[in-house]
């Protein structure tokens, strides 16, 4: 009875060390992709920005029809991957996570300007438009849900896990005041250069708060 306990705790204790490493490689990757999916945008078009239509940098969405389409095709699918396949805690995670794989998706499937998609639409191009500027709206506020309230929730009596949602909270605020600058530039109140700005301050606030979220920063001492 004593060995087939022992047993029976080791696998169940192999088990949870499995899983813990599944989800510290998981978001760990999650913030690699969030990370890099702006300046890979960019820089992967840069030696054909000559040909690029005028402004393919202004934003991510706007890459699309530059060189470095496949490139943001390619490592934003990845993203929606990782996010529909990350189980979280419970269904709370699951679905915040499942909304930002479906949004994700509905970028590249709704391009921003209507045209090339995976859809046609004919001459009613401003429909693909909104539907890409929902997905974009609706992905970036799953993130903000994410940082804000999920990443928070837990043990607050333990030090480090308040000195971590403390981070997680400031991660929230980066990416509303990137909310705030793309809703401005969309608009024209700024130019509009400036939505790859919000891009890239709501990618990195998001990419960090999972680098938190994996042990890679600010883990229990």
């Amino acid at each position: 009875g004593e060995k087939e306990e022992m047993i029976f705790n080791y696998k169940s204790t192999d088990s949870d060390e499995v899983i813990k490493a599944t989800f510290k490689t998981q978001r760990t990757v999650i913030g690699l992709l969030c990370l890099l999916l702006y300046p890979l945008s960019i820089l992967c078009g840069l030696p054909a920005a000559g040909v690029n239509p005028p402004q393919w940098w202004h934003s991510i969405s706007d890459t699309y029809y530059a060189s470095s389409k496949g490139i943001m095709i390619g490592v934003l699918f990845l993203t929606a991957y990782y996010f529909f396949t990350y189980r979280g805690y419970d269904w709370r995670d699951r679905l915040i996570n499942w909304i930002s794989a479906f949004t994700a998706l509905g970028v590249i499937i709704f391009p921003v300007h209507g045209t090339e998609g995976l859809i046609d639409f004919g001459k009613n191009l401003k429909l693909c438009s909104t539907l890409h500027g929902v997905s974009a709206g609706v992905l970036f506020g799953s993130f903000f849900v994410n940082c804000i309230w999920l990443f928070c929730l837990g043990d607050t009596s333990n030090p480090p896990k308040r000195k971590r949602n403390i981070f997680y909270k400031c991660c929230g605020v980066g990416i509303l005041i990137g909310i705030v600058i793309l809703v401005m530039a969309s608009n024209g109140l700024i130019h509009h250069g400036f939505v790859g700005v919000s891009e890239f301050i709501m990618l990195i606030s998001y990419a960090f708060a999972w680098f938190v979220k994996s042990g890679m920063f600010l883990k229990d001492k």
